[in-house]
Parts: C-alpha cells; sequence; structure tokens
C-alpha cells in the first residue's frame, strides 16, 4: 500500500509486477524503515512468514527485516 500525500490519510493499494510480493511491497517497505519493533510486532512477523500464503519474495524482505531487529538490540 502506498500513501498518497494528497489524500490525507487514505491507503491506495500499489500494483508492481515486478515484484514477487503480490502488491504488498510498499507495507514491508514500511516495516523496514521502522524505527523500532515492538516484541509483539515481531512475533506477528514471524507468525506470517510461517503462513503458506506468503510469496517467497515477501518471506525473504520479513526475514531480512527480523534478523536486521534481532542485530540491532
Amino acid at each position: 500500500m502506498r500513501r498518497d500525500p494528497k489524500a490525507r490519510g487514505k491507503i491506495e493499494p500499489v500494483e508492481d509486477s515486478t515484484a514477487d510480493t503480490g502488491g504488498y511491497i510498499s507495507s514491508i517497505g514500511a516495516l523496514e524503515r521502522a524505527m523500532s519493533l515492538d516484541s509483539v510486532v515481531l512475533a506477528l512477523i514471524q507468525d506470517v512468514i510461517k503462513l503458506e500464503c506468503v510469496s517467497d519474495g515477501a518471506r525473504k524482505r520479513l526475514l531480512a527485516i527480523v534478523e536486521k531487529h534481532s542485530r540491532t538490540e
């Protein structure tokens, strides 16, 4: 999802035919840019990674977020 600055809080879906993330590339990107992740959010990300419906590209990016956060703590 990508936020349009003119939309004032509305979130519009983004189609990215080159990504293997099913249109969720911006949501994962927002997680990557987060300064700190709460342990509840980390647990949720780890649960999402285990789901069969998550694409390989999204799974790799989420794993990278968890690994990066683990190194910074």
